[in-house]
């Protein structure tokens, strides 16, 4: 079993400062989607008059305002380092919120806001075994990567979890988790004596999940920019395009993580 540790603010700060601004970001990023997944897993606001529109991170909130990025703020005016954007499904009304005024603002119970919170904790202790791993001298294991990909090891794989976190830490050379590592070598070790891995049941489900996650996202977006539109007195002609059009792009943009092909 890994052993958990986690970090004081002082300490994570501290091996923050080695980090570049892309590795920071690519933190935020992981920790941002992580959340998303998890409010679409367990459906923390089913029984509320409110629905999750996003997330948004502030990387570099221990430094106030010495960073190149905004400040995010609560409706209240407290900063903000994890802002979360709720929309009223009765009147449309938009909030902004830090998870520990999601009772007072949203009348959201105090037993859903605690298990929000301890989804950002679970999150937070990942992302500080990251940290220690760079901190002792790891990095991004680009051989192995490589090699799986060129062997075609993430063929169908691309919506899994353990893509992403390595495409997007591939970018910026920040180590995996120790255990999204082991799964790495065990797909190359495979691959090396090679064995062809074929889908179970199981990882086609998550697919599944993993492509309604995004859909679910790109349909919360286009629904709030309508919103914001509607505001401005567009028609309904005019926003049923520009709808189309998001789909379209949306549809561009992450093609490779809609596309199953040849499970069986």
């Amino acid at each position: 079993m890994d052993k958990i540790i986690a970090l004081t603010r002082q300490q994570r700060e501290a091996i923050l400062q080695h980090l570049t601004a892309n590795q920071v970001q690519a933190l935020s990023e992981f920790t941002r989607y992580a959340m998303l997944s998890r409010f679409h897993t367990h459906h923390y606001l089913k029984q509320t008059d409110w629905e999750f529109q996003g997330m948004v991170i502030d990387p570099w909130y221990q430094r106030q305002h010495d960073h190149p990025g905004d400040n995010l703020y609560c409706d209240c005016g407290r900063r903000l380092k994890n802002q979360f954007i709720l929309r009223s499904r009765t009147t449309g009304r938009q909030l902004f919120l830090g998870i520990s005024h999601f009772q007072q603002h949203a009348s959201i119970p105090h037993k859903v806001a605690r298990e929000i919170q301890a989804g950002i904790n679970e999150i937070n202790l990942y992302m500080d075994s990251i940290l220690l791993a760079y901190q002792a001298g790891r990095r991004f294991p680009k051989k192995i990567f490589q090699f799986v990909v060129a062997q075609q090891g993430f063929k169908n794989h691309e919506g899994t979890i353990l893509y992403q976190r390595c495409n997007l830490f591939s970018q910026v050379d920040l180590p995996l988790h120790q255990r999204d590592y082991q799964d790495l070598q065990t797909l190359y070790h495979q691959l090396k004596q090679g064995v062809t891995h074929r889908l179970t049941k199981e990882e086609i489900t998550q697919l599944r999940d993993d492509i309604a996650t995004d859909w679910r996202q790109v349909d919360q977006q286009i629904t709030m920019f309508n919103y914001l539109l509607r505001q401005h007195g567009l028609t309904v002609q005019d926003l049923h395009r520009i709808k189309s059009n998001s789909i379209n792009y949306a549809l561009q943009r992450r093609k490779t993580r809609f596309m199953i092909h040849d499970y069986k």
